[in-house]
């Protein structure tokens, strides 16, 4: 009983991910890094907490870098403009902590691995300075073949 519930919480969660735009798969033209896919960690305000249901898409994620073919699986973490630049360059290399040791701990090959933190940058919803804004706190995790 108890794997038939984790299973439908796993795909509960990964499909109101894909609902919500964080989890999107792409291929592009012939000679470049395929991307298998792609989706986004969210995170709370000022956390690097990885909540259960994120769990679940990460838990997914590792398990599509074990199929045949993939070659790096890139993890960028990233926050909103609440806090100075310098916090929140710490503060999304943490988040990008957080889901390279949960890939891990599901099993991932840590050869696979290139994390990095971006701050503030590159902000899918662009705010003013001082706004918290959920969709910007996150850590993009892209796999390609």
């Amino acid at each position: 009983m108890r794997s038939i519930l984790y299973v439908v919480v796993t795909f509960l969660a990964v499909a109101a991910c894909a609902r919500m735009g964080y989890l999107t798969s792409t291929q592009h033209g012939i000679g470049s890094p395929e991307e298998v896919v792609s989706a986004n960690i969210v995170f709370e305000a000022g956390s690097a907490n990885i909540s259960a249901i994120q769990n679940a898409v990460v838990r997914g994620l590792a398990r599509r870098s074990s199929e045949p073919g993939v070659t790096e699986v890139r993890v960028v973490g990233h926050t909103d403009t609440v806090g100075s630049a310098s916090a929140n360059q710490r503060l999304s290399e943490a988040r990008a902590a957080a889901v390279v040791s949960a890939l891990l701990g599901h099993g991932m090959d840590t050869n696979l691995i290139q994390s990095s933190g971006r701050g503030e940058l590159d902000l899918p919803v662009e705010t003013e300075d001082k706004v918290r804004e959920i969709r910007n706190n996150r850590v993009e995790v892209t796999i390609l073949k």
